[in-house]
């Protein structure tokens, strides 16, 4: 079960179904480490590339405080995603496994 599908932040809020991938905006390009990020590029099925520009149009941009928040809450979302997907792939292997077995009893 996804206890939370929607990040109600501070600035924005996101539901997290949209959210394809996101990017760190780091604060400079030559050091790049775990905490060294000013905030986050949020990429959604809604977020348009331009190719002459070479960068995302309308991503959704959150701050560093706001971003580590938001990192939180997408981990367990997918986390409790992943969990429920997984589970259903297996109900689906026992459907099918039973469905054939019907099927192979018929003929």
């Amino acid at each position: 079960m996804i206890t939370e599908s929607i990040f109600d932040g501070e600035t924005m809020i996101i539901p997290m179904a949209d959210v394809q991938h996101i990017e760190k905006h780091w604060f400079g390009s030559e050091v790049r480490t775990k905490d060294n990020y000013a905030g986050i590029k949020i990429i959604t099925c809604h977020t348009k590339y331009n190719m002459e520009a070479d960068g995302w149009e309308n991503n959704i941009y959150l701050n560093r405080d706001e971003a580590d928040l938001f990192l939180k809450a997408w981990c367990i979302y997918r986390s409790e995603y992943e969990e429920i997907q997984n589970h259903t792939c297996h109900r689906c292997e026992n459907v099918s496994d039973e469905l054939m077995d019907w099927i192979k009893s018929e003929q």
